[in-house]
This record gives structure tokens, sequence and C-alpha cells, in this order.
């Protein structure tokens, strides 16, 4: 389960910028929208959230920073080279400063009952800081760190007494453009998996341009159990479709390599009767092919507990559609295993106190000095109890609203 995820320096966010999913002590819709963890005071934590800003405000780049923080963690040891460049790292451009600066990434999370704490900065060339922080029993343990001085061009490592293994073999093995962490558990470190398996398996982020997402629906045709699953999700949506036919194909694209095509059609009924026609799926709504190819993502993070991260959810679906997809993470018989949601949207029809607590409304702006973005929680204009959200966030008072000048034509 996450608690929360802070980034600096990537793309538009220039300064640090934190989301958390830690519960207020506001004790609306306590048992359907959050859930507990540990025990003591300030012990719960969310199962969703919504994110609201402008155009191009950098919504999209903080869900992006999750992919990265990610993809970093599963590559870095396995993919890049010695030497090449960490190219998919994008530091603020409209700072000189930032440019030449490292970017930073935290992550806060609980798995198998233990909290951790998991960071690292970078640059294009290497990484300057690594840290991991454990909890096993509350009590902090500091597992590793690992700082890149540039005085002397080397890194400087502390290791904690409760960090077992070979880590001065793993230390060796660590290139400079790759993370401890990747490397270790490469290399068979067992008390490093749960960490680097949580975030390989736990988040599962869902954006424009993240082609393999629809895998995991395609992948529950696999299994006659998953394949109900996915067909139930579907019709509960009221699409009218009755089944799937999915075919494989392999299609030559060179002289020794080839890709894998699915044919997908939809099955619907003919009016009353037990007659089905097949439509080819790309005659189906932009909605329907949308509802499809999340779907395995939203199943799976509910079977397992994970995070799931959506970009613009509104985005050709109706509003009741979006609203049975939230509620799945809001229903406790469904979301057994408190997986946790994080969309960004437009739709202001969801600033609902009877959806969303208000802890769980975050916005995006985007300074018009810097051009970089600002994230802030809704809790930080201390709205009243019963306020109308979606009128106030639509009058500006919350700010994070398009400024929407009059060109002369």
């Amino acid at each position: 389960m996450l608690v929360s995820f802070s980034v600096k320096n990537f793309m538009s966010i220039k300064d640090k910028q934190t989301f958390s999913f830690v519960a207020s002590s506001d004790k609306s819709l306590l048992e359907s929208n959050t859930f507990e963890f540990g025990s003591g005071k300030n012990n719960r934590l969310l199962n969703s959230s919504v994110i609201y800003g402008a155009n191009a405000s950098g919504k999209t780049n903080l869900i992006r920073a999750f992919y990265f923080f990610q993809d970093f963690v599963r590559k870095s040891a396995t993919v890049l080279q010695e030497g090449q460049s960490i190219f998919s790292f994008k530091p603020f451009k409209f700072s000189k400063e930032s440019l030449s600066s490292p970017g930073e990434f935290e992550i806060v999370f609980i798995y198998e009952g233990i909290r951790y704490c998991y960071g690292f900065a970078l640059t294009e060339t290497r990484v300057t800081h690594e840290w991991l922080t454990a909890y096993p029993k509350g009590k902090p343990q500091k597992w590793f760190e690992r700082f890149f001085e540039t005085q002397t061009q080397e890194y400087t490592w502390k290791i904690g007494e409760n960090f077992k293994g070979e880590h001065s073999s793993w230390r060796a093995l660590t290139r400079p453009n790759a993370l401890f962490l990747s490397t270790a558990v490469q290399f068979n470190s067992k008390q490093l998996q749960p960490v680097f398996h949580w975030i390989d398996r736990n988040l599962i982020v869902i954006f424009p341009g993240i082609d393999f997402n629809g895998l995991l629906t395609l992948n529950m045709f696999e299994d006659e159990q998953t394949r109900t699953r996915l067909l139930n999700f579907m019709q509960i949506a009221d699409l009218g479709i009755e089944d799937f036919q999915v075919k494989k194909e392999e299609t030559n694209i060179g002289l020794q390599t080839s890709t894998r095509v699915y044919r997908i059609s939809a099955l619907h009924r003919i009016g009353g009767s037990t007659e089905l026609i097949s439509l080819d799926f790309d005659q189906e709504s932009l909605g329907t092919q949308k509802l499809f190819w999340l779907a395995g993502g939203w199943i799976k993070a509910l079977q397992e507990g994970a995070v799931l991260l959506y970009d613009e959810l509104s985005s050709s679906f109706h509003p009741h559609i979006s609203r049975f997809l939230i509620n799945q993470f809001h229903t406790p018989h469904i979301n057994k295993k408190n997986a946790q949601l994080i969309i960004s949207t437009h739709d202001t029809t969801l600033l609902d106190e009877s959806i969303f607590r208000r802890d769980q409304v975050w916005f995006t702006k985007k300074s018009h000095e810097e051009q970089s973005t600002e994230l802030y929680s809704l809790l930080e204009y201390s709205p009243r109890k019963g306020e109308a959200i979606e009128k106030g966030y639509l009058k500006g008072r919350y700010g994070a609203l398009p400024f929407i000048g009059i060109p002369e034509l």
C-alpha cells in the first residue's frame, strides 16, 4: 500500500512536490474510502485520490514521474550499459540550475506489514544519491545509502548493521548509471527482493503512450476464470457486449523478426434472440475500446491490492461509467485487498462529497513565472463540510483553472 510519493526536478516539476495517501481526521466515508494500517494514531490510508488542473498544468507529468521511477528500478541494472546516458530522465528545462541538478524521487510504502522509504537522485549520466530505510519493528533501520562525491568523483557508502548479504560484491557490481537496489536484487539479495517486487508489481501506470498496458487485458483471455471476470466487468458497465473473440497471429516484420498481432471482435446479441453478431473491435465506440484496454489493469489492481494510476479518466467515458470505475475501489467486498487508485480528470461532476472525501482531492497548477508545476491538496483551503466543491472549483476558489485570454483575430 502506498503512503506517499515525492518528486523534484522532473519534466514540469521543479521544486519538490509530495503526494500523500494518509487520511485526515475527517470521519466521512470512513469505511468505504479509507482503511486501517498498523496501530496508533493517524493509521488510516485512502483508497483513492483524484487530481484536477488545467491542461498542461502537470497532472500527467506527476503520473509520468511514478512511471519513470518504476521503470528505472526495473531496468537500470539490466538494460543500460556502462557509460550510457539515462535518456528517459527529463529535468526541468526552464531553469539553468535545474538542468545541471539531479532529479529526486522517493516513495514510502507498506508491504507485508513492513514500512519502507526508498529513494534516489540522478542526472542524465549517473545516480548521485540512493537510500533505503525500513521499519520492520516500527523503528527506522537505515539499510544502505550511497552518495556521489563531486570532489573525489567517487561514491561514499553507508551500510547499516541490519542489512545482510554480499553487499561489498553488490557495491562493486553497481554501475554509476544503475541503482544499487536493482543490482543487488539481480544478484540474489533476498532482503531487498520485497522492495523491488512491490515497486515492480504493485504500481500499474496507465497513460497515453504506454502500449503494453493492453496486454494486461489480453492476458485475461488465457484463463477461463479471468476471462469471465473481464466479461462481467464490461457487462456491468452496460455496453451490450456478450463476449469477445481474440485471435493471435504472428506477422513477419523483417527477415528474422516477427511480432504478435491480436485480432479482436465483440459479440452482440441481436434483439431478444440468442443469435450473436460479431463486430470488429474498431467499430466499437471509443469509450468501449478505452474501457476494454483499461479493464485488465483495473481488475489486476483490485485482485492484487496494487496501486493503479490512470491519466484522464473522463476522456470518452460517460460520468456514470467513471463513477462505476471509482466505486470499485470504494466497495469493501470488491476491494478486499485495499487496492488504491490515483486518477487525473477534468470531470467536475466527480467533485461530489458522496464520491470523494476532501482529503482525496488534489490540484495542479503551473506558475506563470517559472512554468513549474505545483501540487496541492484541497485541504489547504479548509473547505467547510457540505461546501459545494464543484461550484467552488469552477469559480476559481481553489485555483488550478486555465487562464483563457481573448486573442485578437
